[in-house]
């Protein structure tokens, strides 16, 4: 028998004996204990439980050494240069831009057309604005009158409305410069007076609105040139100063003799070209115009008489006028009518 066994007693025997030992007691085990590989095999209330605290957060490393510096960069190439840009005309009518021309830019080989717009359409017509008289009482400007504006047949109506007439009075109560005023003179004999009493009558010419300043002038006029008062007699008003109508150049023959004559004539006609009907002046003059004068020593001279500063002695026409003198002839009395202009001077 133990010599039976030892004949069947071989290594693939014993193996094969401890692994079903092994195999056993494994089951066993089994029994009471398990082998868990994977989080899936627990139940997650279980594993929930499992669970621990989250742990405090640790201290931070220490900072990292710094690395070492870059070197430089390689440089760059440069750019090419541009190229300019060419720009030439397209004439209306050229295949480019049709019949309306235009302009045509070239760079670098390639082409860009700008053609000119087609023109607008013409706006609306504008409407007229007609305007008509105001008539004074007339409610739009009551007494003054005016006049009213309306831009085509329903537009809104506007006014304007005369202002109420102002004060000569406008610069600082002196003649405005260039303005002119205008006034008449006349004197007559008093026949009931000695030949000496009447000798030198004194007439005046007096300005409503006073001058800013003196007129220049001299006594007599003795020179054209520096008389700023002149005597205007009616043949010089007609023009008629010429031997022709046998008084102012009375006897003077034709050529230089008449030329002389007629020359200081003409002159006057420059400082005051109008008339005693419509009297004016030339900037910075005074022009008496005479009507009619008679009985006055040197009445067909010019002047015919002498003029005073009403309150000095100088030679200069006052800013409120001047007084004319004039001497009348002993055998009859005198008399003369007229009127005046005096223009102030230009603003400087």
């Amino acid at each position: 028998m133990p010599s039976a066994l030892r004949s069947r007693l071989t290594y693939a025997n014993v193996v094969a004996t401890l692994a079903l030992v092994f195999a056993m007691s494994g089951g066993a085990l089994a029994a009471t204990h398990y082998l868990i590989t994977s989080t899936k095999q627990i139940s997650p209330k279980v594993l929930k439980k499992l669970e621990g605290r989250e742990g405090a957060a640790g201290a931070a490393g220490k900072e990292g050494a710094a690395g070492k510096t870059g070197g430089n960069g390689a440089n760059g190439t440069s750019g090419s240069n541009g190229e300019s840009v060419a720009v030439s005309q397209i004439n209306p009518g050229e295949a480019a831009c049709s019949k309306l021309g235009g302009a045509k830019f070239a760079v670098g080989g390639k082409e860009a057309t700008v053609c000119d717009g087609k023109a607008g359409t013409n706006g609306l017509e504008g409407e007229s604005v007609t305007a008509s008289e105001v008539q004074a009482g007339e409610q739009a400007c009551k007494e003054l009158g005016g006049s009213k504006f309306q831009v085509g047949s329903h537009g809104q109506e506007t006014f304007a409305c005369n202002g109420k007439e102002g004060s000569p009075w406008t610069d600082k109560g002196k003649l405005p410069a260039e303005a002119t005023e205008t006034g008449t003179w006349s004197f007559v004999e008093n026949t009931s007076l000695t030949p000496e009493e009447r000798h030198a009558l004194r007439v005046p010419i007096s300005f409503p609105i006073p001058l800013a300043e003196p007129l220049l002038g001299t006594l007599g006029c003795p020179e054209h040139s520096e008389c700023h008062v002149q005597a205007v007699p009616v043949l010089v008003q007609r023009g008629e100063i010429g031997a022709g109508a046998g008084e102012l150049c009375e006897g003077k023959s034709a050529g230089t003799e008449l030329e002389e004559c007629e020359a200081p004539y003409k002159l006057i006609q420059q400082d005051c070209p109008s008339t005693a009907e419509n009297p004016t002046a030339k900037p910075g003059y005074l022009c008496i115009y005479i009507s009619r004068m008679y009985g006055v020593e040197g009445e067909k001279e010019n002047p015919p008489w002498l003029y005073e500063e009403p309150s000095t002695e100088s030679n200069h026409i006052g800013t409120t006028g001047l007084i004319l003198v004039v001497k009348t002839t002993e055998e009859h009395g005198g008399e003369g009518t007229g009127t005046w202009a005096v223009t102030a001077e230009k603003s400087s």
